[in-house]
């Protein structure tokens, strides 16, 4: 493993940098570690990170409950509710560990209470530096912490009990928080608007609606939010938490305004705009880097750590007055329903790793010698209708494109066939196929593309057959293929 910040198997040649297509880097600088450490297989080090990541919340989420002044055996209930909540397990097991991770998140905001409190006196730097490391756990995460830890600091003063140097302590967490990021927030603006533009939130408003929350199925659908039961316990948190109403009310306040935002710029119950109003979050679009973030539907997080805390805190209350049966009772029933709630929504996390066994496509990563794959047609049909990223997978060469994000991690297939009619013509052509010359394929060989793909069923306008003739015609048999699926032929060997 090389730069773990670069990848040179995408956006051939030059690759692509990492930086600033990933939403969070914690999850790859930890996978990167375990493997280097103790030799795993990649697949087995996203594994372990991820795992560490659900532990780090589960710490989170036990340090917040403390803080908030619930028992030892409350606070345990909390972290456990945290890590089978339905938004951290779906985004675990989607691939987007970065939104799973709320453990430097949570031990900030309990690093800030304990700042404010002088409950101990390492609270600042705790808070400094856990904050710090939120924002390399996922940039959105750390601009919510922002606005999250003005909430709670608003709401604790208006509850009252500061100690008394509470402005010290807290301009101390603010210096140990800056200056543990600062290098790492440099690093990520120099590097990102290098290759996107500052106001780009603008023009991705339409992107923006299809992330954003549809309130209907975010309350009743199954999986991708908090635990119905913990949410519905929230209506008791000031029942269950009586010495934090003013606190809590303030929570109350933030969690509604982030819901406002969540539900994005054409807000909706079960489908985008059907509420007829222009959300508040479409201006948020227009603004330099913050209009980076067009994935509303993230800012409703809150909620899941607020819910967890609502269930814990109800069943301390229940405990600690003496219905200790029912408490019980009803902790076993919320954790129950997590895990039915994860289980029905296909969220639950299961172990293993597998791709299909298709021996053809692997064959290409098994024939010696370097060069990149170009997959034809160069197509634009959307994140979710490319095979290359799977082909890719098992064959592991380099690709020149790769659907997700373009306007970050450009495809350059574009360049590579350039003037080579016979390519261009697959993508784009009618008529008669062009000649291929043996100096195209030299022309090909020399930008390090030795072996060319299709995939026959992007081919636009039922000219798959033509194509896939073609091209034989060219350069022979392939040298292997899943018809209609994906067939490939080698460059640098005549007939495939």
């Amino acid at each position: 493993m090389g730069d773990p910040t670069r990848s040179e198997l995408v956006g051939f040649p030059g690759g692509v940098d990492l930086i600033a297509v990933y939403g969070g880097w914690l999850h790859t600088f930890l996978g990167v570690a375990l493997c280097r450490l103790f030799d795993l297989t990649p697949h087995l080090g996203y594994s372990g990170a991820l795992a560490l990541l659900l532990v780090g919340t589960g710490v989170g989420g036990v340090a917040l409950g403390r803080a908030m002044g619930l028992s030892r055996g409350a606070a345990a209930l909390m972290g456990l509710l945290l890590q089978l909540d339905g938004w951290v397990l779906y985004n675990a097991m989607d691939g987007r560990p970065e939104h799973a991770g709320f453990g430097p998140l949570c031990l900030a905001l309990a690093g800030l209470l304990w700042t404010l409190r002088g409950n101990q006196r390492w609270a600042p730097v705790l808070g400094g530096l856990a904050g710090a490391l939120t924002f390399v756990s996922g940039w959105e995460q750390g601009v919510y912490l922002g606005g999250a830890g003005l909430v709670v600091l608003a709401g604790a003063a208006w509850q009252g009990g500061l100690v008394a140097d509470w402005g010290r302590r807290l301009g101390a967490l603010v210096v140990v928080g800056a200056a543990a990021a600062a290098p790492w927030v440099g690093l990520f603006l120099w590097r990102s608007l290098a290759v996107r533009a500052a106001d780009e939130g603008a023009a991705l408003l339409d992107h923006a609606a299809d992330q954003s929350l549809l309130l209907g199925a975010w309350l009743l659908g199954m999986g991708r939010q908090p635990t119905r039961l913990a949410l519905v316990a929230m209506l008791a948190l000031p029942w269950a938490l009586p010495k934090e109403r003013r606190l809590l009310a303030a929570v109350g306040v933030g969690l509604l305004l982030s819901l406002l935002l969540a539900i994005g710029p054409t807000p909706g119950l079960w489908s985008r705009g059907d509420l007829g109003i222009w959300g508040p979050q479409a201006h948020l679009q227009g603004l330099p880097i913050l209009g980076w973030f067009h994935s509303p539907a993230r800012l409703a997080l809150g909620f899941s750590f607020v819910s967890v805390l609502a269930a814990a805190a109800l069943v301390d209350r229940l405990w600690s007055g003496g219905k200790r049966a029912l408490a019980g009772g009803l902790a076993a029933l919320i954790v129950a329903s997590a895990i039915w709630e994860d289980e029905k929504a296909g969220d639950w996390p299961r172990g293993g790793f597998a791709l299909p066994d298709w021996p053809e496509v692997r064959e290409v990563g098994a024939r010696p010698g370097a060069g990149a794959v170009l997959d034809l047609p160069i197509s634009h049909l959307g994140v979710h209708t490319q095979d290359n990223q799977l082909t890719q997978l098992l064959h592991g060469r380099p690709i020149p494109g790769h659907p997700w994000l373009p306007w970050m991690a450009p495809d350059r297939s574009e360049e590579g066939v350039a003037g080579v009619a016979l390519l261009q013509w697959v993508s784009e052509g009618e008529g008669a196929a062009p000649v291929f010359t043996e100096s195209d394929r030299q022309t090909l060989l020399d930008r390090g593309l030795r072996f060319v793909a299709v995939t026959p069923r992007y081919v636009r306008r039922g000219r798959a057959g033509e194509v896939v003739a073609a091209l034989t015609a060219a350069w022979g048999p392939p040298m292997t293929g899943k018809p209609q699926r994906w067939i490939c032929w080698d460059l640098q060997q005549r007939g495939g």
